[in-house]
C-alpha cells in the first residue's frame, strides 16, 4: 500500500512537469488573397490550396492572413508575392517555435467560349462589328476569331479583345460578297456561330472631283474607290433639303462620269450603289453648277508654269457676248491676298495685266460682270489657278 501511493504522487508530480513543458504551436486560422477575396481556400494541416478563374493573373498578389499563437510571419503579409509557384510562409510561435505553410494556387479548367450574337448580321467589307459572347478571356493572346464560308475555308480578322464578352472584329476590304460563320477559338477551345454573317460590296468612296466649279452641260468626273461594273451606280447631288439623282454616263477605272444637267448652285456630291442601296459616307465634296447659258470662263490661252508681276492673262471666255456687263473685274485671290484687276473685252477673249505690286503665291481667279446704270451684276467661281 505504502509503495502504491508512492507511485501515485511520482506519477503525478511528472504529469504536472510535463504541462508544464507544454509546447504552443502557431496556426493560420484564415488565408486570403486581396486581389480574389471571397475566392475558395482550403487549409489542411500546414498547406493551403486556393482556387482562381482561368486565365487569372497570379505574378504579383497581396495576402491578408490571420494566425493564432504568432508573433511574426516571414515573408510578412501585404508584401506582393508570386503565386505562379508555391509560396512558403514561417510562422514564429511566442516561444520561438516555427512553422512552415506552404500556399498553391491552382486555376479552374479553361470554360468553353460561346458566341450569342453578332451586333449586326449584315455588314461590308472594311467595317468593324462585335461579337458577343463570354468566356474570350481577358488577354487577347490566344484568341483567334476567323470568318468561315460555307466550304470551310478560313479567313483571320483583325480584332480587338472589348472584354471577356465582347470581341471586335474588322472584316477585311478583300472579303468576298456573301454569308459566314464566325470562328472563334481561346487557346485550345473554339465555338461557331449558330447564325451567319453577311458581307456585301463596301459602300462606294469619293476621292476627287475633276472640277470644283462646272457649267451644268459639262461632264464631271469623279474618281473613287469600289466602283464595280457590275453594279449600278448613280451620283447624289444634294441642295439644302432637296436631293436629285442623275444617272452616271459613264464608268471605267475607277472613275464615275455624270452631267449636272438642269441643276445651279452648290450641291454635296454623294455615290450611290443602286444595287446594294448604299451611299457613300465620307465627308462630301462640293460642287458649285453655273448655268450654261450665262457667261463662264473655263481656259487660260497659252498658260504659264509661273508668271511674274506686270504679265498678261489671256482668257477664252464662254456667253460674254450675251452679258449685259459694261465692265468686267477679276478677282485674283488666296488666303492671304486680294487683288482685284479690270478687264478688256473683245472678240470673245477677256485679258488682263497683272498687277505690279502683287505678292508671290498661288492664286485662285473668280469673275465679276457687272453695268451699275442698268443694275446688272454676275458673278462666278472658276477652277483657274495661276502661280507668280
Amino acid at each position: 500500500m505504502k509503495h502504491t501511493l508512492k507511485y501515485l504522487i511520482t506519477l503525478l508530480l511528472f504529469s504536472c512537469s510535463q504541462e508544464t513543458d507544454l509546447i504552443i504551436v502557431p496556426s493560420i486560422s484564415s488565408f486570403t488573397l486581396q486581389e480574389f477575396q471571397g475566392r475558395i481556400v482550403e487549409i489542411k494541416g500546414n498547406q493551403i490550396t486556393v482556387t482562381l478563374p482561368y486565365g487569372a493573373l497570379t505574378k504579383s498578389l497581396n495576402t491578408k492572413i490571420e494566425t493564432q499563437n504568432t508573433v511574426e510571419i516571414i515573408p510578412r503579409p501585404g508584401i506582393p508575392q508570386d503565386f505562379s509557384k508555391p509560396v512558403y510562409y514561417t510562422l514564429v510561435g511566442e516561444n520561438g517555435t516555427k512553422i512552415i505553410y506552404k500556399v498553391k494556387v491552382i486555376l479552374e479548367p479553361q470554360p468553353i467560349p460561346i458566341i450569342s450574337h453578332i451586333e449586326k448580321d449584315t455588314t461590308e467589307a472594311g467595317l468593324k462589328n462585335i461579337i458577343h459572347g463570354k468566356n474570350f478571356g481577358n488577354y487577347a493572346y490566344g484568341v483567334y476569331p476567323k470568318l468561315m464560308n460555307s466550304q470551310g475555308e478560313l479567313t483571320e480578322l483583325p480584332f480587338k479583345l472589348l472584354d471577356s464578352t465582347k470581341i471586335e472584329i474588322l472584316v477585311p476590304i478583300s472579303t468576298k460578297v456573301g454569308n459566314y460563320r464566325i470562328k472563334v477559338k481561346v487557346n485550345t477551345l473554339e465555338a461557331v456561330s449558330t447564325k451567319t454573317l453577311y458581307v456585301g460590296y463596301p459602300s462606294p468612296q469619293i476621292a476627287s472631283l475633276s472640277h470644283k466649279n462646272i457649267l451644268s452641260n459639262d461632264t464631271l468626273w469623279i474618281t473613287g474607290k469600289y466602283f464595280d461594273p457590275t453594279y449600278t451606280y448613280s451620283v447624289l447631288l444634294k441642295k439644302m433639303n432637296t436631293t436629285f439623282e442623275k444617272p452616271i454616263v459613264s464608268l471605267k477605272n475607277n472613275q464615275l462620269a455624270v452631267v449636272p444637267n438642269d441643276l445651279v448652285g452648290l450641291h454635296e456630291v454623294y455615290i450611290s450603289n443602286v444595287s446594294e442601296r448604299k451611299i457613300s459616307k465620307e465627308p462630301s465634296f462640293i460642287l458649285n453648277v453655273f448655268d450654261q447659258n450665262k457667261p463662264f470662263i473655263s481656259k487660260i490661252i497659252s498658260p504659264k508654269a509661273v508668271y511674274r508681276n506686270g504679265d498678261n492673262l489671256l482668257f477664252d471666255t464662254h456667253n460674254f457676248d450675251k452679258a449685259l456687263a459694261r465692265f468686267y473685274q477679276v478677282i485674283l485671290k488666296n488666303s492671304q491676298k486680294k487683288y482685284t484687276q479690270n478687264g478688256l473685252f473683245s472678240h470673245g477673249k477677256l485679258s488682263i495685266t497683272l498687277p505690279e505690286n502683287i505678292e508671290k503665291g498661288t492664286y485662285g481667279i473668280a469673275f465679276i460682270l457687272f453695268d451699275p446704270q442698268i443694275a446688272y451684276t454676275y458673278s462666278f467661281e472658276t477652277d483657274l489657278v495661276i502661280k507668280l
